[in-house]
């Protein structure tokens, strides 16, 4: 078992250590993955608010906007009447605001219009009420396979054959983005957040983990079957918590060892998670006001706090659980093998070599390699000011040089005189010290 307090505890102590860098990494993971529910969800609700404002001339089309992206795809891969409808009135594809304003409908047949599209709009059962609910919180994402069927079908029908290619093609590309650049940013945000709970430089950069590891093609699809599974569990809602809390740790897993085998993740991350499922959740659940308070600030506390701090905080749970699975020998521990990512039982001279082996430790290292250039080079400036100064005074003396000549044959003249005073000093200084020797000689007899 473990303490949600200090869990949470060393959660704040890591983000407010490393601010900017796990909230830019955050933010890039909301903006462009879709991750963090809480600001993902500011995100869909200005971009909804921006079509609503361009469609707002449009009663039918607003109507049709009110429609999720489910209701849409299917729309196109189930319901050829809808265009009908439209064509019945006058209306000419793409169907926007423009092309439903020139067909200069009369009210009245706005509003016949609109019900005749209404009645053909799938109806919300629960199911389909669920099956949209997932959809959208879940991922964009996991909606790519329908996305592509909806584009496909579109293709067969001239009226919708450039909006289905456009449909295809995005998410094809889109798809592909996700293989090879989502998903590896989502494996290196779990590297980054266990680095940063111990090492207090860790940079951004550690975001590209698997990439500088050389390891993309097998962690991706785990990470692929793994959203997969949690994808088809949010179908059924009350299947989703106990399958969620069971693979919770497979990027964790893959972040640590991106070798682990496709099985061997899913069976780690399950023993691991054997008797923590219910504190796990219990953990996510302490944060509700966070996730409450991001949403009524329009994602901005998200993007500045609640997402860096709850991500701190499953780290700090996949350590915790590690240590345990290690200790019990659980079925693939000899796996969770970096010894990098947890100095908690660690003794200082321990800590010492592995913060200067690592590559979160030695941004530091970095840091001091550049005060030390940066003082090499200024006294390297320095030696260059007292070399010109010298080079100055060798060109002031050389100027006097004629003048020292000048004076050159009256210094010769005087030289036999100095060389005589100097020979009859040396003789005087020499009787000197033989009358003292003489005298110390008479004093002892």
């Amino acid at each position: 078992m473990f303490s949600i307090k200090d869990i949470r505890s060393e959660a704040r102590a890591s983000v407010q250590r490393n601010f900017w860098p796990g909230v830019i990494l955050c933010f890039i993971l909301a903006v462009f993955l879709g991750e963090y529910v809480s600001s993902s969800y500011a995100i869909t609700y200005y971009s909804n608010y921006a079509a609503d404002y361009v469609s707002s001339r449009s009663e039918t089309l607003t109507n049709y906007r009110k429609t999720t992206n489910s209701d849409y795809i299917k729309i196109l891969f189930t319901n050829d009447e809808v265009i009908d409808v439209y064509e019945s009135y006058g209306v000419k594809a793409p169907y926007g605001a423009d092309d439903i304003q020139s067909a200069k409908l009369s009210k009245h047949q706005k509003e016949e219009m609109n019900k005749k599209i209404s009645e053909l709009l799938p109806k919300k059962s629960f199911i389909s009420k669920v099956i949209n609910y997932s959809s959208d919180i879940i991922s964009l994402q996991n909606t790519y396979p329908v996305q592509i069927a909806a584009g496909a079908k579109s293709l067969f029908n001239r009226y919708t054959f450039s909006l289905g290619l456009a449909i295809l093609v995005i998410s094809v590309l889109s798809m592909a983005f996700s293989f090879f650049v989502g998903l590896p940013l989502k494996v290196g945000r779990s590297r980054f957040f266990m680095e940063n709970l111990y090492y207090k430089d860790t940079g951004v950069a550690r975001v590209l983990y698997l990439y500088r590891q050389g390891y993309i093609i097998k962690p991706c699809i785990i990470m692929t079957i793994w959203s997969a599974i949690k994808f088809v569990a949010g179908l059924t809602i009350f299947l989703y918590p106990p399958i969620y809390y069971m693979y919770k740790q497979v990027p964790y897993i893959l972040a640590e060892n991106p070798t682990v085998g496709v099985k061997q993740a899913f069976v780690i991350s399950k023993q691991m998670m054997k008797g923590f499922k219910w504190q796990a959740f219990l953990l996510d659940l302490s944060f509700i006001g966070w996730h409450i308070l991001s949403i009524l600030s329009f994602g901005l506390v998200g993007f500045f706090y609640t997402n860096s701090y709850t991500s701190a905080a499953s780290a700090k749970l996949y350590l915790i659980v590690r240590k345990n699975a290690i200790k019990n020998k659980n079925e693939g521990y000899e796996l969770l093998c970096d010894r990098y990512i947890d100095l908690s039982e660690a003794d200082d001279k321990e800590k010492a070599l592995i913060y200067s082996e690592n590559e979160s430790a030695k941004n530091a290292d970095m840091e001091e390699k550049k005060r030390i250039h940066e003082q090499k080079e200024i006294a390297e400036k320095q030696a260059e000011v007292e070399r010109k100064k010298k080079i100055e005074e060798m060109s002031y003396d050389i100027k006097k040089f004629p003048e020292t000549i000048k004076g050159l044959p009256k210094n010769i003249k005087e030289l036999p005189k100095t060389i005589k005073d100097d020979s009859e000093e040396k003789s005087r200084q020499k009787a000197e010290r033989k009358n003292q020797k003489a005298q110390r000689k008479n004093k002892e007899q």
